[in-house]
């Protein structure tokens, strides 16, 4: 595959393993995973700037070891990081419009049902599985939000972000080289964060104060994630036909993209539209956080489940 930074492949010993006449060799094949080692491209200067981001990328990966919601790291040395392979992306199970024309061509069709049948918990077409999917991304979250010596800020969240793993049925967060780690204010009793500023704003999936250029907190991550909440709860992106442009003005104004009543049938789902709402709050120190979320989602999932008809009706 290949990102905007980074070009990335999936590193599979496991082939080279079973062509190898060696018993050891065939005991091994069952216990040596995949991997995926990106690189970044040739285009880009090897700067400070650059092994920067790689530096955070891995240490992110290496202080989170412990959370099962987090890819691990096998190692990093200069521009490349070796991380587990885990699956496909979120925005591959989520975006009812993600497939492009190469993608049916190619016969890639066979290869997505087959991954969706293989995470039958996560799907965005039952309530519960709804829930379990926005539950999952923010618990990934959560944890980057609450790591001792805390918070890091990801600064970076999109669908793509997120991995699904088959193995144990859960979404992983990934790709931390825009991360920030936010300091506290030396001498201050009250244990006050200090806030970051990020020189650019790209893209479609920014919070107001990103666009506005102010000072920014570990809540940036919350608004970005009310995006991924929509597309779980819609099967759409946010605003998905307007511009760029016309979306940082209207997120800056403080407008929220509509939520259309025919997703709002069921009362998990109108739950996770009051989440979103809250999620999108213009004002950062009002906005929930990632485990009030994590909390009031839990709760909506144990009554999902409970609801026995809720958890088998499909859009």
């Amino acid at each position: 595959g290949s990102g905007l930074w980074r070009d990335v492949w999936k590193v599979d010993p496991r082939a080279e393993a079973a062509s190898d006449d060696d018993e050891n060799s065939h005991q091994d094949n069952d216990i040596v995973p995949p991997a995926v080692l990106k690189v970044m491209k040739q285009e880009h200067p090897y700067d400070f700037r650059n092994y920067d981001r790689h530096r955070r990328d891995a240490l992110v990966m290496e202080r989170l070891s412990s959370s099962e919601y987090v890819v691990d790291i096998y190692g990093y040395c200069a521009n490349s990081v070796l991380s587990e392979y885990v699956g496909r992306t979120l925005d591959n199970l989520i975006y009812e419009d993600n497939k492009s024309k190469d993608d049916e061509e190619d016969g890639d069709d066979l290869e997505s049902i087959s991954f969706i049948e293989s995470v039958p918990e996560l799907t965005r077409k039952t309530p519960v599985g709804r829930i379990r999917l926005a539950l999952d991304v923010f618990k990934g979250i959560s944890h980057l939000h609450d790591v001792p010596g805390g918070p890091i800020i990801h600064a970076d969240l999109q669908a793509k972000q997120f991995l699904i793993d088959p193995s144990t049925q859960t979404v992983r967060i990934n790709d931390f080289n825009r991360c920030r780690f936010v300091s506290r204010k030396d001498g201050d009793p009250s244990g006050e964060m200090c806030p970051v500023k990020i020189p650019s704003a790209p893209g479609a999936n920014r919070s107001p104060e990103e666009y506005g250029q102010l000072r920014l907190t570990e809540k940036i991550d919350v608004f970005s994630a009310g995006n991924i909440l929509y597309g779980i709860l819609t099967g759409h992106r946010h605003w998905a036909t307007s511009s760029k442009r016309v979306i940082k003005k209207a997120v800056m104004s403080g407008h929220k993209p509509v939520i259309p009543d025919k997703f709002l049938q069921e009362p998990s789902d109108r739950a996770l539209a009051e989440l979103i709402d809250r999620a999108y709050e213009k004002n950062p120190k009002r906005r929930i956080s990632a485990w009030e979320m994590v909390e009031e989602l839990e709760v909506i999932l144990k009554a999902a489940k409970e609801d026995g008809r809720d958890s088998l009706r499909k859009k």
